[in-house]
């Protein structure tokens, strides 16, 4: 006899074909073949739904791959735009750089305008010092000028006057001489002489005891001499004005340069000086001037 605890595959090969088919209509072999027909479904069912679980695993599994895909994709994005970002700071700092120099070096040139606004000031106040000298020195030529030549004027009047005088006087005497010869007994020549010597004494006496030609002389060369003497001041007053431009280009103000404002400094007070002294001579030449007038 077979035992019972054999599987039904040992049975088949171990008994006969009779004893098998016996075996295999007996309730037990029935019950575990249902046992396990049973035990096979409940297996495939429950592989069925593993595939299934899986199946949505691997959906999810995908569904979660295509998410992580888009993130990267959007990471990768976000790392483009952040490198992008990034330059437009770098690209904004290296601006912001630039206008930081630009307003750095606009306030540098500010400042150096500043001392040249300066320096041109101190330059203008001295030209218009030098203006005002000049013109205080302009002024006293022409009313020296004017002097001379209304001195001149008169002395040239006081001439043709006396040569008028004299040519008269010698017509009387060629009359005195015509009278002389034609009326007899009234004078003699050495008489009329006489008194055209005394006419002459006086003239003489009238030009200083010099006659008109030598007076005339005089009196052009002092003429010339003040023609002269104005000439040659021009000319120093050039030579002036030469040398007070070329030491303003020595002496102007380099910006930095503290011995250069100094000096300009101090030119500007010694103008300023020679201005009121010119300025006190001239009131005081006036002065005098107006007191010989009285």
């Amino acid at each position: 006899a077979v035992s019972m605890d054999l599987s039904s595959s040992q049975l088949t090969m171990t008994a006969d074909p009779e004893v098998s088919e016996a075996l295999m209509d007996s309730p037990e072999i029935n019950r575990r073949k249902f046992s396990k027909t049973h035990r096979r479904r409940s297996l495939e069912l429950s592989c069925m739904s593993l595939k299934i679980d899986l199946a949505e695993s691997c959906t999810t599994l995908d569904t979660v791959r295509n998410e992580l895909a888009i993130s990267q994709l959007e990471n990768e994005a976000l790392g483009a735009e952040v490198e992008t970002l990034e330059t437009q700071m770098s690209e904004m700092r290296q601006k912001v750089s630039e206008q930081a120099d630009l307003i750095r070096r606009l306030k540098r040139k500010s400042k150096e305008w500043a001392l040249e606004k300066v320096n041109l000031r101190v330059q203008v106040e001295s030209l218009q010092a030098e203006c005002s000298r000049h013109k205080l020195e302009t002024r006293r030529f022409a009313d020296e000028s004017a002097r001379a030549t209304e001195e001149a004027k008169e002395m040239n009047d006081i001439v043709n006057f006396m040569r008028v005088h004299t040519e008269r006087i010698i017509f009387e005497k060629e009359e005195y001489k015509k009278q002389l010869s034609v009326v007899a007994g009234e004078e003699t020549v050495e008489e009329v002489e006489g008194m055209h010597q005394s006419q002459q004494q006086k003239i003489r006496n009238w030009f200083g005891g010099k006659s008109e030609k030598e007076y005339t002389q005089e009196e052009n060369k002092k003429y010339a001499g003040f023609q002269q003497e104005e000439a040659d001041m021009e000319e120093e007053s050039e030579k002036t004005q030469k040398v007070s431009s070329k030491e303003k280009k020595e002496n102007a103000i380099v910006p930095g340069d503290e011995e250069a404002e100094e000096r300009q400094n101090q030119d500007m007070n010694q103008n300023n000086d020679t201005e009121l002294y010119e300025r006190k001579m001239s009131s005081s030449s006036q002065d005098s001037s107006s007191e010989d007038a009285t």
